[in-house]
Order: C-alpha cells, then sequence, then structure tokens
C-alpha cells in the first residue's frame, strides 16, 4: 500500500463539541493551513460544512455557531468554558486505531484473530474523551461495560426502543452521573434514524453496521448456533466519523435539550 505524506498535513481529529447537540467540529479558521492539497482533500471527499464551526462578526468581536443546531457561542463564554468546549490533545490515540484496525475493511473478518465483541470492549476501555451511540437495542452487558467507562470518559447514547425488564432495572438502579446519559425510545418513533446502529470513540473511531449492543447481535455475529451474520465494519477517516456523528446523532440528541444558549448547556462532563 502507498502512503501518501501530504495526508498526513490533511487529517485533523476534532477540536471542539457543540455543548448543546454534542456535535464535533474543526476550527473554521487556522486549522488546515493555506495548502491548495488539503482543501482538495476536503472538498472532494467531505461535506465541510457539517463539521467546521461557522463565526459571525458581532461588531468588535465574533461568535462561534454550530453547524448543526446553530448554537451561538460568545467570545466571553469561550474564554470561561474553553476547557469543556475544547476536546484537548490526541497524543493516545495510537491504542484506540491499533484496536480498531483488526475490524473490517482494515482487517478481513477470516484473518482477524479477535471475536467482534472482544475488539469493541476493547475500544470502549480504551476511550478517554466521549463516547456517542445509537442503537435500537441494548442490554445489561453494554450498560454495565458503557457505565465502567463513565467513570473515565463521557458517554451518551439513544436507544430506540424500549429496556428489557432487567436493564431498565439495572439502569434505574445505577448512582446518577453526568458523565454517563442515555435517552431511551419509549414510545417508539419520536426519533429519526432510531434503527441505525453507530458508535463514535472519541471522534477518532465510528463502528456501524447491523449490529446492536446486545450479547444475542453479537453472539449472530460470532455464529454461536447459527451461519455468522454480517461484521460491524469501522471507519478511522476523521472528516467520515465527525459527519456520520453530525449527521446521525447530534441531529438526533439535540430534540431531547432544552438549552437555548452556551450559558444554559454548561458545565459538561470534560
Amino acid at each position: 500500500m502507498s502512503i501518501d505524506l501530504l495526508s498526513f498535513l490533511a487529517w485533523r481529529p476534532p477540536a471542539y463539541i457543540c455543548p448543546r447537540c454534542k456535535a464535533l467540529h474543526v476550527a473554521s479558521h487556522g486549522t488546515f493551513g493555506d495548502l491548495p492539497y488539503q482543501q482538495k482533500v476536503l472538498t472532494v471527499n467531505d461535506n465541510v460544512r457539517s463539521f467546521l464551526m461557522r463565526t459571525v462578526n458581532r461588531g468588535d468581536d465574533w461568535s462561534w455557531v454550530c453547524s448543526v443546531c446553530d448554537l451561538e457561542i460568545t467570545r466571553e463564554e469561550r474564554e470561561i468554558w474553553s476547557k469543556e468546549l475544547r476536546l484537548g490533545s490526541y497524543k493516545d490515540f495510537h491504542e484506540l486505531i491499533s484496536i480498531a484496525s483488526n475490524f473490517p475493511p482494515y482487517t478481513p473478518p477470516q484473518k482477524s484473530q479477535y471475536e467482534p465483541l472482544a475488539l469493541l470492549i476493547e475500544l470502549i476501555g480504551a476511550s478517554r474523551k466521549f463516547i456517542h451511540f445509537m442503537s435500537y437495542n441494548i442490554d445489561s452487558t453494554f450498560i454495565t461495560a458503557l457505565h465502567i467507562a463513565s467513570k473515565r470518559t463521557a458517554v451518551r447514547g439513544i436507544v430506540g426502543r424500549p429496556l428489557d425488564s432487567y436493564t431498565r432495572a439495572l439502569v434505574d438502579s445505577l448512582p446518577r452521573s453526568d458523565n454517563f446519559s442515555i435517552i431511551v425510545q419509549d414510545d417508539r418513533g419520536t426519533i429519526d434514524n432510531n434503527h441505525s446502529k453507530i458508535i463514535i470513540i472519541d471522534g477518532i473511531v465510528m463502528i456501524e453496521g447491523s449490529t446492536n449492543l446486545s450479547m444475542n447481535a453479537f453472539n449472530k455475529v460470532s455464529g454461536v448456533g447459527r451461519p455468522p451474520s454480517e461484521k460491524p465494519r469501522v471507519s478511522l477517516q476523521p472528516y467520515e466519523v465527525m459527519r456520520d456523528n453530525n449527521q446521525y446523532f447530534s441531529t438526533n440528541w439535540l430534540q431531547y435539550q432544552t438549552g437555548t444558549t452556551a450559558s444554559e448547556c454548561f458545565p459538561l462532563p470534560f
């Protein structure tokens, strides 16, 4: 496989997170530099506007505006909440990438030495910033794994159907935490794409496919007692990860948020 070294200049992980809809953004100025190659990469491969935080002039000042929910963040709010808005450095992303590379398409299913469930648990454990997910169903095994992860990283999820009685009882008995927020679709249908299955980890890794977050679903993937079903796939393309986070997760998460200003949406659990 050939390596284009210029592609390293165009690689940018998300730098900011919207306090309301949790959309991921890169800066609208200064992030990509002036190289024509970088602009070409962004123009050809992605809809750049979906993850560029816009700027608006306000006289002698300017504000940031989220590209998904149009939340405006003033300079004063940026200065107060800079730590919460910025996702920080990505010094530890190598562990995530090394684990995720065992998924298709980076490793063919027949050549992977690890079960998809084991890889997913390892990815959850390696998260250092946040986990966003959408799943039509979730069981107590994944609730437990995600709740343990929330001791270190923010976990936010949308579940597209009511929980079974045991999982509901488990969720209700867990200690309340701003780092662990799950929206359950109890009325079956007010959220768009509620059959979507997507997991975003630290804005670096995206796992997608037809597999719900349940042991039954992953048993089907592994072929326990039946032919194996489609295995989850991974994307390590930051612009694709940001785009799908914003298009699927953030647009649905927004429906359950009541804050209309940045100050009403803070503090974030980062």
